[in-house]
């Protein structure tokens, strides 16, 4: 098998009563150690609750990536069906231009608090329907990134700046099956093991044949990745432990997540990969203290020698 590639995702909570500036602060050097273990990225999430360092974290990845050197760093995913497909292709394709290569924009088909919409968009959410109203932005936005001449010609749109870099683009689902509509629409996927309690199941030859299908389609490799969430501590006892701490609402996803030493992880994900043919990880840590999550960070990046 080949060697196993780990990124992060962040959804900005940390323990009760810690201030959102400190969240950001520790986020901050989260994105550092990550950067300098040799973790692949850093994705931070879009979620409309309290409680949270940030809501929409697109103002915090120019700072994150002038905070690093190497580490992609994204967000996944932006709740596409609130947000305009016009300003997302602006702002992303101009970052992507200051750090080529290194942004990624994850696609996520979310729910959002009506009141929340209603801010974003002017008018009563019940007069949309989620999934449409995602789809039909979502191609809206993949239009502005890849055809910029046709858009320049023939309708007077401008994404600037013209001939520069783009983000790569994921479909987050936690189903493997949308990984067809990310290859038809160029998409890279993400596929997550933790926002279903549904079992997983992985058609190894259908995966392979969708990065076939994706390169005579496109000319360039189909990028997937399988997000899981848990908690590593150095050993079995420390991690059960700190298991038994997590709030009740986290509880709800016990069984999808993987708890325990790094030689657990490594089994696990190696297990998963075996399964898939998938081996790039994306990391949730479910724990809330900074000081376990920077730990984690180097028991995983020794494990799998990153």
């Amino acid at each position: 098998m080949s060697k196993i590639k780990l990124g992060l995702l962040d959804f900005g909570y940390r323990r009760k009563n810690t201030s959102g500036i400190s969240v950001l602060n520790d986020m901050f050097e989260y994105a550092s150690l990550a950067d300098d273990l040799g973790f692949s990225s850093l994705w931070l999430s879009e979620h409309h609750n309290s409680g949270q360092g940030w809501s929409n974290p697109e103002m915090l990845l120019p700072v994150l990536a002038s905070y690093t050197k190497t580490i992609n760093i994204g967000v996944a995913g932006i709740l596409m069906a609130i947000h305009s497909p016009y300003r997302v292709a602006l702002n992303f394709k101009t970052l992507s231009t200051i750090f080529p290569g290194r942004i990624d924009l994850g696609l996520a088909n979310g729910y959002i608090d009506p009141l929340i919409d209603l801010k974003f968009n002017n008018c009563h959410p019940a007069d949309w329907n989620y999934t449409e109203r995602f789809n039909k932005r979502t191609s809206e936005l993949l239009h502005y990134l890849h055809f910029e001449k046709q858009l320049l010609s023939k309708e007077k749109t401008f994404i600037p700046p013209f001939g520069g870099d783009l983000p790569t683009v994921f479909r987050l689902s936690g189903k493997l099956d949308h990984i067809l509509g990310s290859v038809k629409s160029k998409m890279h996927h993400c596929k997550s093991t933790f926002h279903s309690e549904e079992l997983d199941i992985f058609d190894k030859r259908m995966i392979s044949e969708c990065r076939r299908r994706f390169f005579e389609l496109h000319g360039s490799e189909l990028q997937i990745r399988m997000a899981v969430s848990g908690l590593c501590a150095v050993n079995m006892i420390n991690a059960k432990r700190n298991f038994l701490q997590l709030e009740t609402s986290t509880l709800k996803t016990a069984k999808k997540m993987i708890v325990g030493c790094p030689s657990l992880f490594r089994d696990k994900l190696e297990e998963l990969q075996d399964q898939s043919g998938i081996d790039h990880f994306i990391f949730y840590d479910q724990s809330l203290s900074p000081r376990s999550r920077r730990k984690t960070l180097e028991l995983l990046a020794k494990e799998f020698t990153l």
